[in-house]
């Protein structure tokens, strides 16, 4: 087995007029104990106080910097994030997320410097505004296929990439939208199979447009997923079409059938 040298990882916030949430991801992140790492906030010019926040945070945390200025949007802000960044390894812990617990970082830490990996990711909760769980997610094993297709993704809160890697394949491209992350991630997979950790690592704030899309939205933007980069269904971009209208019935209609069971129970 190879060894390395524990990393520097480079936590990276993006945030916009969020300073509750923001807090939380602060102090999510001063709690970590014994993995060494710097904590990039990119800001997109909040008025709502979380400058102040930030420029106490920074005077108060080594290795804590900020950038408050307007952007395109969070897989913008998010790549400003990856160009500041000097880590080894980075993960993207945006406003109102949290580490699971005080020992993440350390433990992927550890992880790297045993092993030869250069993406993994563990698993992640889903939390209500307010903190409370309410379920949790752990896409392992990994498929590339499925990947592909949508029925795996990588969790990006509990996600590590190496910074060589990201320089092979690129950042965020937003022209995919809400599915940048997941574009980003089927460039990974290509150069190299990620590690996963049967491990609760990030928890995730529920919310945002990714529950806003429709079904049919989502697959059509897989597919254009799959045909940019080169990995459409049978290798065709007509079958592909037909097969990401297919999957959006079926979650149509899987969906229908768990509310019609729901108010059958009640």
């Amino acid at each position: 087995m190879n060894t390395r040298s524990r990393p520097t990882i480079t936590v990276i916030t993006v945030t916009l007029n969020d300073r509750e949430g923001l807090t939380k991801t602060l102090s999510s992140v001063q709690a970590q104990v014994g993995g060494g790492y710097e904590h990039w906030v990119i800001d997109g010019g909040s008025t709502d106080g979380s400058r102040e926040v930030l420029a106490d945070y920074v005077a108060s945390s080594p290795g804590a910097r900020f950038v408050s200025e307007p952007d395109r949007g969070i897989f913008d802000a998010m790549n400003k994030g990856i160009d500041r960044s000097t880590g080894e390894l980075l993960v993207f812990l945006n406003s109102g997320d949290c580490f699971t617990d005080p020992g993440v970082l350390d433990f992927v830490s550890q992880e790297w410097a045993r092993g030869d990996w250069e993406w993994g990711y563990g698993a992640v909760r889903y939390v209500a505004e307010h903190g409370e769980v309410i379920s949790g997610s752990l896409q392992s094993p990994f498929r590339r296929r499925r990947l592909h297709l949508g029925f795996r993704f990588a969790p990006w809160p509990a996600t590590y990439l190496s910074r060589d890697l990201l320089r092979r394949v690129g950042g965020f491209d937003d022209r995919f939208g809400f599915a940048a992350d997941q574009e980003l991630a089927i460039r990974a997979a290509a150069v190299a199979e990620p590690v996963t950790w049967v491990r609760f690592m990030a928890d995730f704030l529920l919310g945002g447009v990714h529950s806003q899309s429709s079904f049919l939205a989502r697959e059509r933007l897989w597919h254009r997923m799959r045909v940019h980069n080169g990995v459409p269904v049978l290798g065709s971009r007509a079958v592909d079409l037909a097969a990401a209208f297919s999957i959006a019935c079926f979650r149509e209609l899987r969906r229908r059938g768990a509310a019609f069971a729901g108010r059958g129970r009640r």
